[in-house]
């Protein structure tokens, strides 16, 4: 729909409409923008899952949510339950991503730049409003977290939210692992929010800047409850991240069968910044085209499922 404002695009919607969305957050939360309001679709509307994501280079503004007939498809994981012990590297580390994960995700944001000389990025960290100085510490703690087979057993099996933060972070080290890129995408379900943030931005700066062929048959569980709608905001980056990690097509039964309803909802959807990955993500797993109806595809998820 168009407004003053601009375009916002809904997806997701089958007994709710635009304009009821957009009466009932008036009615919620009075001159609060929609691009705020994600939390609200959740928690007072009801919907299992909503992400509200703006394209500032097309001026759009994207609604996608699950209705409630949908909850079955979000699938979190269990809540680990243990204690592990840890270094006291991984212990400063787990504080800094409890008390300031503002600096944490900055930290992670320019990564890439940690090795530089401090003069080289003054600039270029100026634009997150940051300088070598003030991520410096952020930078030192990730570097020295220590080995990778701790933080991935921490994520696997620590309780604390903190922890789990941490053993993300120092995860960014380590690009050329495809065990760690399906590690990055399973935390993507986390119980806790904001350690499925921080694996996403860790795979955001993989997608982005270290792409390489993975084999996403041993997390396709994984792969497959993203794709089916659990934490809609990760959505649109995993389906960059399987395109250019080569997403084997032999995977599309497991991916696709009896689903694939928010990828063809993205793919059909009527302006490029939507459409354009998701389009690319079934051509490769169908190995087939389709106009801008997608019922090709539609055809091919048919086929392809279990009555």
């Amino acid at each position: 729909m168009r407004d003053s404002v601009g375009v916002t695009e809904f997806i997701g919607l089958s007994s709710w409409s635009p304009a009821r969305i957009i009466d009932t957050l008036r009615l919620l939360a009075p001159g609060k923008p929609i691009h705020q309001c994600a939390a609200v679709l959740k928690r007072q509307l009801g919907f299992p899952e909503a992400s509200v994501t703006y394209y500032s280079e097309h001026d759009v503004l994207v609604v996608t949510v699950l209705e409630a007939r949908d909850s079955s498809l979000v699938r979190y994981n269990l809540r680990p339950t243990e204690s592990l012990p840890i270094s006291s590297p991984l212990r400063r580390l787990a504080a800094l991503a409890d008390s300031q994960l503002r600096l944490m995700d900055l930290a992670l944001l320019t990564w890439r730049y940690a090795t530089m000389p401090r003069d080289s990025v003054a600039s270029v960290l100026a634009q997150y409003e940051s300088t070598p100085d003030s991520i410096a510490r952020g930078w030192a703690l990730i570097r020295g977290a220590g080995p990778k087979d701790i933080a991935l057993e921490l994520l696997a099996r620590d309780s604390s939210s903190a922890r789990r933060r941490a053993a993300v972070a120092s995860l960014i080290r380590f690009p050329a692992d495809p065990a760690v890129w399906r590690a990055l995408v399973r935390t993507l379900r986390d119980p806790d929010e904001a350690v499925g943030f921080m694996a996403a931005r860790v795979l955001e700066q993989f997608t982005n800047f270290s792409a390489r062929a993975i084999d996403w048959a041993p997390d396709s569980e994984s792969v497959r409850a993203i794709l089916d709608g659990t934490r809609l905001f990760f959505f649109p980056l995993l389906v960059r991240t399987l395109n250019v990690t080569q997403v084997d097509p032999a995977l599309a039964p497991q991916l696709l069968g009896n689903g694939g309803h928010l990828l063809l909802a993205y793919a059909t959807a009527p302006l490029p910044p939507i459409r354009t990955h998701a389009r690319l993500l079934l051509r490769k797993l169908t190995q087939t085209d389709a106009g801008p109806d997608g019922q090709a595809w539609r055809d091919w998820i048919a086929t392809h499922s279990r009555n």
